[in-house]
């Protein structure tokens, strides 16, 4: 005979043994709709006398076992649904620890038939970003025309982690990885001289020149400068005494001739007289001797 009892929260069978057949109890939620569980706890005693007999002449297992429900389980996925299972594990009653689950009729639980949906949300989808870099130092330390470069990189953004992938998956147009920039100052080129052209005179004080340029590479000769002083581009030069010996053609043209201490034969006349027809048999001298003469003493003056 069984004795049922129920109240709000559980009901309650009870029955006098010894059971000598299987019992099968079948149990249903009072609200299906709301996916309710429903928990089995079942125990059993025996007499004193049984126990003494049992210790001395059979196997027969003296403790009780009860299923304990643990919670539900985490969900199987984070999104687009997944299964959750409500768990329960096998307790011996008298200390309450965990034991194998054969202890408490493994074969009549089935943990599919305790299961429910979860997280039926769609799953978010990556996000695809430029990354772009700080610039770095330009390729010319002076001049124009160098060039900088910055690292231009696609990043995924996917479950609060960002890992690089493929450029080709960023949207929108590459930002610019290389520009033009320039050194803070000029660079520096050199001067460049020609040799020295010949002396201005053939005799006494004269000058010389030379060309003198600054050498340009012909690629970016605006990005280049001459910072040194500037080289001579002219140059006094001295050549033999204007007074030393006249040739010896001119020499025979005044043999034994006299000229006349005062007039046109003075030196400092000779550009006025002389290329006058007879200048030359008057002063007993040439229009160059004359000059070189005046050039000389002038030069000894200085």
């Amino acid at each position: 005979m069984f004795i049922i009892t129920t109240n709000d929260i559980q009901q309650q069978i009870a029955a006098k043994g010894p059971m000598n057949i299987d019992i099968e109890v079948s149990v249903s939620p009072v609200d299906v709709e709301k996916n309710t569980i429903a928990d089995v706890t079942y125990s059993y005693s025996v007499h004193k006398d049984s126990m003494v007999e049992s210790v001395i002449g059979t196997t027969e297992d003296p403790e009780t076992y009860s299923w304990i429900g643990m919670g539900w389980s985490k969900c199987s996925k984070t999104c687009e649904g997944g299964w959750t299972f409500y768990r329960y594990q096998c307790l011996r009653d008298s200390d309450r620890k965990k034991v194998d689950k054969s202890h408490c009729g493994q074969k009549d639980f089935n943990q599919n038939d305790y299961r429910s949906r979860c997280n039926q949300r769609r799953c978010p989808l990556p996000e695809f970003d430029w990354t772009i870099g700080s610039w770095g130092a330009c390729s010319k330390t002076c001049g124009l025309h160098g060039i900088q470069v910055r690292k231009i990189s696609c990043m995924k953004s996917f479950k609060g982690r960002t890992t690089k992938t493929k450029k080709s998956l960023c949207r929108g147009r590459r930002p610019q990885k290389k520009r033009s920039c320039s050194g803070l100052t000029k660079c520096s080129a050199k001067w460049e001289t020609t040799p020295w052209s010949e002396c201005s005179v053939t005799c006494g004080r004269g000058t010389r020149t030379r060309d003198v340029y600054c050498d340009l590479p012909t690629k970016y000769p605006d990005s280049y400068i001459c910072r040194d002083s500037r080289p001579l581009q002219y140059q006094d030069c001295s050549m033999r005494d204007c007074r030393e010996e006249v040739p010896e053609t001119k020499t025979r043209r005044t043999q034994g001739c006299k000229p006349l201490s005062r007039g046109p034969c003075e030196p400092s006349m000779y550009q006025t007289f002389c290329t006058l027809p007879g200048y030359e048999q008057i002063c007993c001298t040439t229009c160059d001797q004359q000059r070189r003469l005046v050039q000389n003493e002038l030069a000894g003056r200085g």
